[in-house]
């Protein structure tokens, strides 16, 4: 499920360059807030629903799973922000994330 963050937080780190109208402080608050919320992460291990409760039916997809936990892990990474910042940062935070986004997919396509 981490595996499309990861690879986000590698190509990020591995660009030469990234170009953008944030500061080089918010990138690094967004990433250790992004850092702090997949750790977070990491330590929940109890499922919301307990098993055998879930119709088979109501299973979710792989597909599913992984869009669920990337948005709790920016969910999380956003309240991280917002209490250690204030609101101000969330439009720098998206900046930078799209950045991240847009470096990932660039070196998906190179690959």
């Amino acid at each position: 499920m981490q595996t499309f963050l990861f690879c986000i937080f590698i190509a990020f780190f591995s660009a030469s360059e990234v170009s953008g109208v944030v500061n080089d402080s918010t990138r690094q608050a967004v990433q250790e807030a992004l850092f702090e919320a997949l750790k977070t992460m990491d330590l929940v291990t109890e499922p919301s629903v307990s098993d055998g409760s879930i119709v088979e039916s109501q299973i979710a997809n792989e597909d599913s799973k992984k869009l669920q936990f990337n948005a709790e892990v920016l969910e999380l990474a956003s309240q991280i922000l917002v209490e250690k910042y204030g609101v101000g940062i969330l439009e720098d935070a998206n900046e930078v994330l799209q950045e991240m986004i847009a470096v990932s997919d660039s070196s998906e396509e190179s690959s």
